[in-house]
């Protein structure tokens, strides 16, 4: 607010703010990241690729580096199975995809992820933990970390196969 104000006061619009420049460049670069990640996962759908389901307890995180048999990421890992059924696979990659792309790049600052989801292809591996109150997702291993957003629409399927499993 104290930005905008001050560049009304400089006899700026708010459209054309310093502040609000910074953050549609920012929004855009978001957003490229969001369609290249949700074109990288759709091509997952037409691999044989191994997908693990994780549910993770976003209330003891263990810092962000920290990825054993027990810690995804940083969080504890509460289960974890791998997703044989091919419905449950495609389901799984095919909401997620969705809900990044519907996204706006709106988020909120929590990062509380419930949800954590490995692939593996016979030539790449990679991590996501999820989550949906913040609609923010962290990628591991798409040329490196990065943060990108999604909606809560995949969250009622991720819950369910949680439920599915007895994660």
């Amino acid at each position: 607010m104290f930005l905008i104000d001050v560049a009304l006061l400089n006899g700026q619009t708010a459209t054309e703010s310093p502040a609000n420049k910074w953050f549609e460049k920012s929004q855009q670069r978001l957003l490229e990241r969001n369609k290249q990640t949700a074109a990288a996962l759709r091509t997952i759908t037409n691999e044989k690729a191994r997908i693990f389901l994780y549910s993770l307890d976003p209330n003891n995180p263990k810092g962000d580096a920290t990825n054993t048999g027990t810690v995804f990421h940083g969080f504890p890992i509460l289960g974890e199975v791998e997703v044989k059924n091919a419905t449950d696979r495609v389901a799984l990659i095919d909401s997620l995809v969705k809900g990044i792309e519907k996204s706006d790049g709106t988020v909120a600052l929590c990062f509380n992820p419930r949800h954590g989801l490995r692939v593996m292809t016979n030539s790449r591996q990679f991590d996501v933990s999820i989550c949906f109150e913040c609609f923010r997702i962290h990628t591991y291993n798409f040329n490196g970390p990065r943060e990108i957003t999604t909606t809560s629409d995949p969250n009622k399927l991720y819950d369910s196969l949680l439920d599915k499993y007895h994660l």
